[in-house]
């Protein structure tokens, strides 16, 4: 996990990756406006990450938790025999012209899919959307509003997949 406001943050990872796949999501809300994790950098070890908000805001973000996960592209077995799959996709396709099909190489039962924009190639606030399928999900990038009909430059969407199950807490 990380702290995170408006200003770019590199962070060294724990490891180095080939190519890697990264999801990230903010997980507090200490400020009152909506913002989502940008991804500049990905690459070896380094990562570097900001909140951005949406245009018609300030674009100054106070502080939050955003959780992290960066892996390698490919399908992996876990040692509990769970099945994780990594993919990045490339697409500039807004949810108002509808979704690109991203297939699962992994044979899943019941996956649970994390995505997010993992490059900084448009200037303009953009998270994910998707939706699952029987063979994987449908994914699209959602702008604000007001620019949500017109289109937006090609990213990168990190994927990851995991085999879905049942545990306890507490």
């Amino acid at each position: 996990s990380l702290a995170l406001t408006h200003t770019p943050q590199t962070t060294t990872l724990s490891r180095s990756f080939d190519t890697p796949v990264a999801v990230a999501f903010v997980e507090s809300r200490n400020g009152p406006d909506p913002a989502v994790v940008r991804i500049s950098g990905l690459a070896g070890d380094q990562i570097t990450t900001r909140l951005q908000e949406p245009g018609n805001l300030d674009s100054v973000h106070v502080s939050e938790d955003v959780g992290l996960v960066v892996m390698e592209a490919g399908s992996w077995k876990l040692t509990d025999g769970t099945l994780v799959e990594a993919q990045a996709v490339q697409s500039n396709r807004l949810t108002s012209a509808g979704f690109d099909p991203v297939t699962f190489d992994s044979d899943f039962d019941d996956p649970i899919a994390l995505a997010s924009v993992q490059t900084s190639n448009g200037t303009d606030y953009v998270t994910t959307r998707h939706r699952h399928t029987a063979t994987g999900i449908q994914i699209a990038m959602e702008e604000e509003e007001a620019l949500n009909a017109g289109g937006h430059i090609t990213e990168t969407l990190g994927v990851i997949a995991i085999e879905g199950g049942l545990s306890t807490s507490g």
